[in-house]
């Protein structure tokens, strides 16, 4: 009984912080090329400074290819293959995404990539997970206006997430930002 009590509580509380998801997502719309405009960094984009950008394709079997790239200080680019696997199949807002090479075909080692936020015309995108440790808001562009950010961030603290550890990204052909700033601090200007 003691067990049975434990993982009710569990489910419970792990259900209460769960982040919301947007309600629906059509896969083929949500495909192709994404820039990244702010994140909270994850630990494989430490050594990103511009250009970091993420592409998803359909695969086989239901899976989704996913190609993180960027940019590093050094000037060299830097890419990560994934594999995703769509975990909600009512919305298609919640998926895991493995970057492990050989477990990743397995959807072994994989972290949680929900879609938060998604513009109606898929222009941009807030991408995020129940820790709220780790968090992308991008673009099919390089750049978003400063109303636009300013209506993200709005966003990302109302479900919870600390937008000033936000960070704007740097984007060469037209981005917004030439240097890391906290997301709060950006739309204050």
């Amino acid at each position: 009984m003691k067990h049975l009590t434990f993982s009710l509580a569990i489910l419970f509380f792990a259900s209460a912080f769960a982040v919301e998801t947007v309600s629906s997502v059509d896969l083929n719309r949500y495909l192709g090329k994404w820039h990244e405009i702010a994140s909270i960094p994850a630990f494989f984009q430490k050594k990103c400074v511009k250009n970091t950008t993420a592409e998803y394709k359909f695969l086989d079997f239901g899976k989704i290819d996913v190609i993180n790239s960027c940019t590093e200080k050094n000037g060299k680019d830097k890419v990560a293959n994934g594999i995703g696997r769509v975990v909600n199949t009512e919305t298609n807002a919640e998926l895991k995404v493995s970057f492990v090479p050989f477990f990743n075909h397995f959807g072994w080692f994989a972290g949680q990539y929900k879609i938060l936020v998604l513009d109606s015309d898929y222009r941009y995108v807030v991408v995020g997970e129940d820790s709220y440790k780790f968090g992308w808001i991008l673009s099919r562009t390089t750049s978003l206006s400063l109303d636009t950010l300013a209506e993200l961030e709005k966003e990302i603290r109302r479900l919870g997430y600390d937008s000033c550890k936000f960070l704007t990204s740097r984007q060469d052909n037209g981005g917004t930002f030439n240097e890391q700033l906290p997301l709060c601090e950006v739309v204050k200007q």
